[in-house]
């Protein structure tokens, strides 16, 4: 499995986990070693990683977003944060590419904003 695929697995576990926090959806993906430490990265830092989305957020709160779209801003942040290896332009434009294809080019513009404004300092 690819980069893409693996970060669009992960994406629909997140989803599903947002939607239902029991659901065990990571379980399938326990052999992939980038998923299942992205998922802990993301589970482990949420509160982190929401504050830095919410930050950005004017007159709207993490809640109103849609779960598509958090669940792609949590990737692309934890990715930014705690994966060095993967260049900031990469971790945006793929984040841009998953709106695009499970959201909206209205998302896809929104998300595309939010990460290119991330400063140093919440980095």
């Amino acid at each position: 499995m690819n980069r893409k695929k693996e970060r669009e697995a992960l994406l629909k576990v997140l989803f599903e986990k947002d939607l239902n926090s029991d659901s065990n959806a990571i379980a399938q993906f326990n052999d992939n070693l980038f998923i299942e430490s992205l998922f802990k990265d993301i589970e482990e830092n949420k509160n982190r990683i929401d504050s830095i989305i919410s930050g950005h957020l004017k007159d709207w709160s993490i809640e109103r977003l849609p779960a598509v779209d958090r669940s792609i801003l949590r990737i692309a942040l934890a990715e930014i944060l705690y994966r060095d290896e993967i260049p900031l332009s990469v971790s945006i434009n793929e984040a841009v590419e998953l709106a695009k294809k499970f959201s909206d080019e209205k998302s896809a513009k929104f998300i595309n904003g939010l990460l290119g404004n991330l400063n140093d300092e919440e980095l």
